[in-house]
């Protein structure tokens, strides 16, 4: 039985831990043919053929288009594009970051992932491909401490959206993926409070795992997805419903007075 992605070639950005390993995986796992790029040497180099790595930064423009022309160039050709690299600053006010610090970010987390679409755009257009861009469920509803941050992942919901529309006339395919209260490494090592605290913020009551974003991420890839597109799909164990962990505050207040 071939996998959902057989022979396809891709490409994910940030793969050296967490959500990026993980889609790496899954897309190897589902039969595609894996070029990842991080700043880490190191990254994923147990992941094996059909994986190849490049140390990149994304923040360099012109080496990141040449990365992904060239791994187009190299395969013959290009079926997903998936951005996955970005980061998460400490929760700071607005006052205390500088327009330096703001344009840094941008250019990490929203300017990156236009480069990689527009390079690589030619070659989706000939494959009918797929585009992936890993934005945030704070995108579609905010958080505290994280202007910059909310900035760049609800500007990427909305270049991605746009992309759909320009891009359907030749086949192609964008969506977002917006994760919420998944475990990975970005997020440190919380204590066992923290962690509660960050299971309750979904209705699941639990925190998700970089594998099952993954999974989602290559659903998306993949011809199983074939009429989505435009999409901003929450992977967040219901985090996004009911006000969050306001509600659950609520909810059992109101059950105590009942009681």
């Amino acid at each position: 039985m071939t996998g959902s992605c057989e022979g396809k070639v891709s490409i994910v950005t940030g793969t050296s831990q967490g959500i990026g390993r993980a889609i790496a995986q899954t897309l190897l796992r589902e039969g595609a043919v894996v070029a990842g790029c991080d700043l880490n040497p190191a990254a994923a180099a147990d992941l094996g053929p059909p994986y190849s790595h490049a140390v990149l930064d994304v923040t360099d423009f012109a080496a990141l288009a040449r990365f992904v022309e060239q791994t187009a160039e190299r395969h013959q050709g290009l079926d997903i594009l998936v951005n996955n690299a970005g980061g998460h600053p400490p929760k700071t006010p607005i006052d205390d970051v500088s327009v330096e610090d703001f344009e840094a970010l941008l250019a990490q987390n929203l300017t990156s992932m236009f480069v990689a679409c527009r390079a690589a755009l030619p070659a989706l257009r000939r494959s009918h491909g797929s585009i992936v861009n890993l934005s945030s469920v704070v995108a579609l509803f905010g958080q505290e401490g994280a202007a910059a941050y909310c900035a760049t992942k609800g500007a990427i919901s909305g270049m991605s959206k746009s992309l759909a529309i320009d891009e359907a006339a030749y086949g192609v395919r964008v969506n977002c993926v917006c994760p919420a209260a998944i475990a990975t490494p970005m997020g440190g090592s919380p204590s066992a409070a923290a962690q509660a605290l960050g299971a309750s913020l979904a209705w699941l009551d639990r925190r998700g795992s970089a594998a099952e974003v993954g999974e989602v991420v290559t659903f998306l890839a993949s011809e199983r997805s074939s009429f989505v597109t435009g999409q901003d799909i929450v992977i967040g164990g219901g985090a996004d419903l009911g006000y969050g962990l306001k509600a659950n505050t609520y909810y059992n207040a109101v059950a105590a007075v009942n009681q």
